[in-house]
């Protein structure tokens, strides 16, 4: 309100135009600017209210010419993302907008693809598939539980179309590999991973996802993960939820066991007319007489809003868009009766369309006579391997029990004795889990071996969150096993801390190891721990952790033997902070100390090629502790802070050059700290440049080092800030390197 005034001011903005442009030209630019953009985002709504599978090629065509600028893509984007959620049935249709676009799309003054390479379309996209599936199951949810309560059911239907439209088309542009197998299966993985009392939403999701990519996932190199999965549904299935859950979950069950074969060969989605009567057995209709002839009765034409109206009231899903209805123009009998029935009746019924009559003819028989024995199921193994387990706790008789195994008579199914065995072990009593120990190791006489035990491991690793909370010590128990399976030699360690391995997390890796410490030995374990690929230090969530905390996970599982030079860099920062202070004294200080390191650690830690490092980190975090990161990484450093520190490093980076004697590799070795430590500290300003120079100057590291480091490829954390930062200095020191050479 404006002072004095009862009555509401109106504030009107305007938009200037660029300083020395005429008034009235730089608004009409405005304007038309923002009408051109109104009416493309306009005619792209049009064409997607009638694209169909007779115009599709017209239709995209015209949206490349009117998707032209980048300023109109987000519009359009959003606009077909809207469309395939609310008209799911037309998802494969929206999908194949989707990669034409993804191809062919050209933008003005803007180069289709990032620098990166990544796709600019793709990626708006994806990223709005992504925010509907995070949020649309929690959603769902909170409205479901409204809707019990007596309110909100029509968001909660809104809510839930979106959702399963949302998955639907993920899956479409799965299917025509605009959507990675990475991506697709972390989807599965967020909605397999609640077995208890499961949101039905989720479920319904699940389903409708593998039904649509099914078969592109399901292959040998992805089948544990995908029998992960399955094993998860057979679980839920047991549970108390909705039969109509329980009859959408068999329904896949049923899929995947039939190949990914569909019951009913049927297409389904939008279809072209002239395919549509081909299938029904109808004649083309004759060609349309000359408008105005008596042969063609008038009727009045239909405006585009009724059109519209028609192309939505659509009832059946295999009618494709545009095509009438049987109750509109008279019933026609399709060529097939039972193609029209429901997946359930179709198979009921299956033998009717048997010509030979196959269907029912006896079982075969055995030349011999007797009928042909039938395989055994995974669930008739299961039950075999509970009988098993039940004989073998009572008799403690691990011989009586592989016998049992090898009269099943089925090696391909040995690892589902293994996961039930595993499974049932975990809650049982101490003396139960010993007798099992035995048991596994002895089942490689039958075919055991490190293959087929992590298939069977990996279904229980994906829900080992659920493990924990229904028995609070069955990882533990689970990694005592493992470690078991290990130290027979039947798992190598490095087979199980594989970096593609996603099940994997840091507390179970450390639990694992700590049982084969008790199991084999310090020595032995170093030994084994050698050879992994992986460092228990990069296995999720520990990278993105500080030094402190990682220590602390250290300690905490008694691994600290496994990383002496952490051990060693503990040490090292004890005594800078009892030996070393700023002042007069420095200089008698920093000799002392060298004498000190060499009388403390033996020989050959001294010579081991990351004491260099260790001792590096030490004395980095020292100094800034007490100088330019005392006030933490946000605040800007004094010149007193800069002046002291600058002093401790001049002091103590010749102890590092005489003490540790960095070879070429542990010089990179060092710079990659030195990156490491001022990505960990958000890169304070200028911090890495003099650092940089410290190490240069007082010949801790070389040019050759650095230029390595420049050249190696590793994309370590911080690498790309770092190289920004130095790239001047780096390429000084180049020249620098040329200049003396010659």
């Amino acid at each position: 309100r404006l002072r004095g005034s009862r009555s509401p001011s109106v504030c009107i903005l305007m938009v200037l135009p660029p300083k020395g442009q005429p008034k009235s030209q730089g608004w009409a630019q405005v304007d038309n600017s923002s009408q051109q953009r109104e009416e493309a985002v306009r005619r792209v709504r049009s064409i997607l209210n009638k694209i169909t599978p007779e115009t599709f090629d017209v239709l995209v065509a015209q949206l490349l010419d009117i998707i032209d600028d980048e300023r109109i893509l987000p519009d359009a984007i959003l606009l077909l993302f809207d469309k395939a959620l609310d008209e799911p049935h037309y998802s494969a249709l929206y999908a194949q907008v989707c990669l034409v676009l993804s191809k062919d799309l050209r933008l003005r003054d803007k180069p289709r693809t990032k620098s990166d390479g990544s796709n600019l379309f793709l990626d708006f996209l994806l990223s709005s598939c992504q925010s509907q599936f995070e949020s649309g199951t929690q959603k769902c949810a909170v409205l479901a539980e409204k809707e019990k309560e007596g309110s909100s059911s029509a968001e909660y239907t809104a809510a839930r179309k979106k959702m399963l439209g949302n998955i639907k088309f993920i899956g479409e542009l799965g299917k025509l590999e605009l959507v990675s197998e990475k991506i697709l299966h972390g989807c599965i993985k967020q909605l397999v991973s609640r077995v208890r009392n499961p949101f039905p939403e989720d479920v319904e999701c699940l389903c409708g996802l593998l039904r649509v990519v099914g078969k592109r996932l399901d292959h040998e190199k992805a089948k544990a993960y995908m029998d992960a999965y399955f094993t998860r549904m057979h679980e839920m299935q047991r549970g108390d939820i909705q039969s109509r859950i329980k009859f959408m979950l068999q329904d896949i069950l049923d899929l995947r066991a039939e190949g990914w074969k569909p019951r009913s060969v049927k297409e389904v989605g939008p279809r072209k007319i002239q395919d549509i009567r081909r299938e029904m057995g109808v004649r083309e209709p004759p060609a349309s007489p000359a408008p105005g002839s008596r042969s063609s009765p008038r009727k009045p034409a239909s405006s585009p809003a009724t059109a519209a109206r028609n192309r939505h009231d659509t009832h059946s899903p295999d009618v494709g868009r545009g095509t009438p209805s049987n109750g509109h123009h008279g019933h026609v009998s399709p060529a097939n009766p039972a193609a029209d029935l429901s997946p359930r009746t179709a198979r009921t019924t299956k033998f009717a369309a048997s010509d030979d009559g196959s269907a029912l003819r006896p079982p075969t028989v055995k030349p011999g006579g007797g009928r042909k024995k039938p395989d055994l199921t995974p669930e008739k193994v299961q039950n075999l391997t509970d009988s098993l387990l039940e004989e073998l706790f009572a008799t403690r008789d691990v011989a009586e029990a592989v016998r049992c195994v090898e009269e099943m008579h089925s090696p391909a199914l040995l690892s589902t004795v293994i996961e039930r065995t595993l499974t049932v072990a975990l809650g049982r009593k101490e003396s139960d889990r010993e007798a099992i120990s035995k048991f596994l190791p002895a089942l490689a006489a039958q075919g055991l071996d490190a293959l087929r035990f992590l298939e069977a491991l990996r279904t229980l690793l994906i829900g080992l969150d659920d493990l924990a909370i229904d028995i609070p010590q069955g990882p533990a128990h689970l990694a005592a096993l493992c470690a078991s399976v290990v130290s027979a030699g039947i798992l190598p360690l490095r087979d199980l801390f594989q970096p593609d391995n996603l099940m994997l997390s840091a507390d179970f890796c450390a639990l694992v190891l700590v049982a084969l410490r008790g199991q084999v030995g310090d020595a032995k374990l170093k030994e084994l721990y050698a050879t992994v690929a992986v460092d228990l230090l990069h296995i999720k969530p520990l990278p993105d952790e500080p030094l402190a905390a990682q220590q602390a996970f250290l300690v905490k599982h008694g691994l600290e033997l496994l990383y002496p030079m952490m051990v060693a860099q503990q040490t090292l920062a004890g005594l800078l902070r009892t030996h070393v202070a700023p002042g007069p004294g420095l200089a008698a200080s920093a000799k002392a100390l060298a004498k000190l390191l060499k009388e403390q650690f033996g020989e050959d830690t001294i010579k081991d090629p990351k004491f260099p490092r260790a001792l590096f980190l030490a004395i980095v975090e020292f100094i800034t502790a007490q100088t330019t990161l005392q006030s933490g990484p946000a605040h800007a450093a004094t010149k007193e802070d800069r002046d002291t520190e600058k002093e401790l490093f001049t002091a103590l980076m010749p102890v590092l050059a005489r003490v540790a004697a960095p070879t070429a590799d542990a010089q990179v070795d060092i710079i990659y700290a030195l990156q490491t430590f001022c990505h960990a500290n958000k890169f304070p300003k200028g911090m890495i440049m003099r650092m940089a120079v410290y190490l240069y100057d007082m010949d801790v590291t070389e040019e050759s080092a650095w230029m390595r480091w420049r050249e190696d490829i590793t994309d370590a954390p911080g690498k790309g800030e770092a190289l920004v930062a130095l790239n001047e200095y780096l390429n000084w020191m180049e020249t620098a390197e040329s200049e003396d050479e010659d």
